[in-house]
């Protein structure tokens, strides 16, 4: 588990960011709904 998302995007601010963080379900929609998805919709952080 590499934590791509927060390497890529430089988020290590981020509580989801950091170790033991739980993914909340809204979140999750959030993201699948983001320009990054939308971009790379076969991307690992871009599946349901």
């Amino acid at each position: 588990k590499g934590g791509g998302w927060c390497v890529n995007h430089k988020a290590e601010n981020l509580p989801i960011c950091r170790p033991g963080a739980v993914v909340p379900q809204r979140s999750v929609k959030k993201r699948l709904n983001s320009p990054f998805c939308k971009k790379y919709k076969n991307s690992r952080e871009c599946q349901p």
